[in-house]
């Protein structure tokens, strides 16, 4: 690749979300392992945190995964305790999906990791500059729904 081609790639605004994205989550990955627990886990803990007893389906849009992948990461998280799923009593072919007690500690165990990480990536950044990349970004999402 010509010099002229990676600075045509530096600045183009696609790669660069791309870029910071997967730099983040390789981050957000690694030091997650340690805790032995998955991203995917982790965006789970997270919605739930905010949204218990939401139905499987509407937690396999918000973590944005295919109902199959959601349904593997929920299978493992039952087996390690963090969750339960239990059915809807207005569909019975839904579930709801809940913290377990030891889901809630594991998730208070981990917040202090994904807020380090968070202040380490917007070091040097004002809030103002924080609020403006937030809003920018929720455009950028809206533009591609």
């Amino acid at each position: 690749m010509t010099s002229q081609n990676y600075s045509i790639l530096e600045d183009s605004l696609g790669y660069l979300i791309s870029f910071v994205g997967q730099r983040y989550k390789n981050e957000a990955w690694r030091r997650l392992r340690s805790f032995g627990i998955t991203l995917e886990q982790w965006l789970v803990l997270n919605c739930l945190a905010v949204d218990e007893g939401i139905c499987q389906r509407a937690l396999a849009q918000r973590i944005d995964k295919e109902q199959p992948n959601t349904t593997r990461i929920l299978d493992n998280m039952e087996r390690k305790e963090l969750i339960r799923r239990t059915p809807d009593p207005a569909d019975r072919r839904a579930f709801l999906v809940f913290l377990t007690e030891k889901g809630k500690g594991f998730l208070e165990e981990l917040v202090p990791v994904s807020r380090q990480l968070r202040d380490e990536s917007i070091r040097g950044f004002s809030e103002s500059e924080i609020k403006t990349v937030k809003e920018l970004l929720r455009k950028f999402l809206a533009n591609l729904d």
